[in-house]
């Protein structure tokens, strides 16, 4: 029987021995440490209720590894620190460290939890002598920590401190020799780390992912230990601020001495030159990593990409599982035209390739490792006219696509295409392609996008219609369709010239639940008889509009019964 420590960023938990706290124990915590007096340990009688009734008033304790644990869990966490024969743990990001061996019965200073408690100032020392967990994210308030806080806790071996505004992390930090895990996300007014970093030489988790610094210290190399870690620089937007920042972001070789590297993410504002200078030696250093399962990297030239794949131990041998890679010379954009949830949906595969600003036909390198993507945005393209001319093939896995402002894209799929592309594409949107006139150019091209559920078209000006008739068969999972601000746009569904034998259209969009229909001045119809019920559209700025209830079939065997009904009613008179 295990213990499990649930860290959640919207509910602070602390751990005790086999007692629960009340809510007041903690906030008069808070309000003595506040105040600069000695850290206090939270003390209460205990209380009868099961775990599970204790931890429903948002209180804290510490429970057994049970079943009933999945109650108390978040639906959303960003990382899971659990002990199990003695052996404390940390998943994160699909990764799992042994952080420390430890007693068999945690006391109540073993583990220090103040998440979210809205600190401004802590003591200059903390009681906590034997604590192994320090847990002080999400109190935005906390700007300063006493240089002498951390003297006390010589067996710490996890600090998360992200969330919080420290400017400078104090010197008692780097005394803690046998830290392994320091968490220092979204910490905003945190400008650089000092050389003392080198001191934490036990160091595996290492995570400033949105902190924004400065610079990183060259001292940071001799960070040997290191498998995972997280970096994220400030740039600026403005040219002149260039003077006032450090001529560089990193030293060009900081990785060639940390060969233990399992996960690595750096952000860089993709204008700073200071990035172009470096990105290349990085990015050597980076291939040599045979142990890289998931990398985050920005690669400004295309050539730079093509030789990080040739020569990436780890890319060749098939471990690098997770990637997020932006190939091409990226611009900061004041807005984006594409929505936020959108742009966040491709971030969440596993394995994403954003290429931007190509001004050439496709590269081998980008069909090479779109065999391998789930996730692919096609940004600001100058020369493509169809995505056939990636290679159909090469799509096989594709989730997500999301394409916005190619100005020669005229098709998604071309004239040779063969049929049962994007078998694996949930998730189509389209943006600011002027010159598109088909998702399909060719009617023959059928079992398409078997998998697709949304589907997305925004300011396409020459676009007529959306969907031949002869895809609805293969459109069985679509759930949502979106057509807005295209100007040409007569009907949704249009008929070939050979008849297609489709029956009842509905019955070929069975999990259609939502059409949005906005700003299409010219559409007349659904096209073809589709049949959809009000309650599933969404209708704005389409003047022209004439909801078509009924299949066409029905709509002529009316009328035929009409003019009988006439030609009767006028024999008989």
């Amino acid at each position: 029987m295990g213990t499990l420590f649930c860290v959640s960023h919207a509910t602070p938990i602390t751990y005790s021995e086999s007692i629960t706290e009340d809510q007041n124990a903690v906030q008069s915590t808070a309000v003595s440490i506040e105040d600069g007096g000695s850290m206090p340990i939270p003390t209460s009688d205990s209380d009868s209720r099961t775990p599970v009734e204790s931890a429903s008033h948002g209180e804290i304790q510490v429970v057994p590894d049970t079943d009933e644990m999945s109650k108390l869990m978040p639906e959303k966490e960003h990382y899971l620190v659990s002990m199990k024969d003695n052996i404390i743990k940390l998943e994160l990001d699909h990764q799992t460290f042994l952080v420390a061996d430890c007693p068999s019965s945690l006391s109540r200073q073993s583990v220090l939890n103040l998440v979210e408690q809205d600190l401004c100032l802590l003591p200059e020392t903390s009681e906590y002598t034997s604590c192994y967990l320090c847990f002080l994210q999400k109190n935005d308030r906390l700007t300063h920590i006493h240089d002498s806080f951390f003297q006390t806790m010589p067996d710490l071996v996890f600090l998360d401190m992200s969330d919080t505004r420290i400017r400078i992390l104090p010197s008692s930090l780097f005394g803690l020799s046998k830290l392994k895990v320091l968490l220092l996300r979204n910490c905003l007014s945190l400008d650089n780390l000092p050389p003392e970093i080198r001191e934490l030489v036990n160091l595996e988790v290492l995570d400033l992912s949105g902190s924004e610094l400065y610079d990183l210290p060259d001292e940071i190399d001799e960070l040997t230990l290191l498998r995972h870690m997280q970096l994220s620089f400030y740039g600026p937007d403005d040219e002149s601020e260039y003077a006032h920042l450090p001529p560089r972001l990193v030293s060009p070789g900081f990785l060639s001495d940390i060969e233990k590297l399992e996960t690595l993410t750096i952000s860089v504002h993709p204008d700073d030159h200071r990035w172009a200078k470096i990105a290349e030696p990085i990015s050597k250093d980076i291939g040599v990593l045979e142990n890289l399962s998931y990398l985050q990297f920005y690669f400004p030239q295309v050539q730079m990409f093509e030789d990080f794949i040739e020569r990436s131990s780890s890319w060749c041998k098939g471990t690098l599982v997770k990637f997020k890679f932006i190939v091409g010379r990226d611009v900061k954009r004041i807005a984006s035209r594409v929505p936020n949830e959108i742009e966040l949906t491709f971030h969440e595969e596993r394995q994403s390739l954003r290429f931007v600003n190509g001004n050439e036909k496709v590269p081998q390198v980008i069909q090479n490792v779109l065999a391998r993507a789930t996730s692919f945005y096609l940004d600001h393209h100058m020369k493509v006219k169809s995505l056939s001319e990636f290679g159909i093939s090469v799509f096989k896995f594709l989730k997500f696509c999301l394409l916005r402002e190619c100005p020669k894209i005229q098709s998604i799929i071309g004239n040779n295409s063969t049929e049962g592309a994007f078998p694996c594409l949930e998730h189509l949107s389209i943006y600011y392609l002027w010159e598109l006139e088909y998702i399909c150019k060719s009617p023959s091209v059928k079992g398409s996008f078997p998998a697709l559920t949304h589907l997305t078209v925004s300011t396409c000006r020459k676009l007529k219609f959306v969907l031949w008739e002869s895809m609805l068969p293969s459109l069985s999972n679509l759930k949502e369709l979106v057509v807005e601000e295209c100007e040409s746009v007569e009907k949704i569904v249009r008929q070939e010239k050979e008849k297609v034998n489709t029956n009842n259209n509905a019955e070929m969009l069975p999990e259609l639940r939502k059409l949005v229909l906005q700003n299409l001045p010219e559409l007349v119809t659904l096209g073809n008889g589709l049949c959809l019920s009000e309650d599933k559209l969404d209708i704005n700025g389409c003047p022209k509009f004439v909801l078509n209830s009924r299949p066409k079939e029905q709509s002529v065997v009316k009328q035929r019964k009409f003019l009988r009904s006439l030609k009767a009613a006028l024999q008989f008179k």
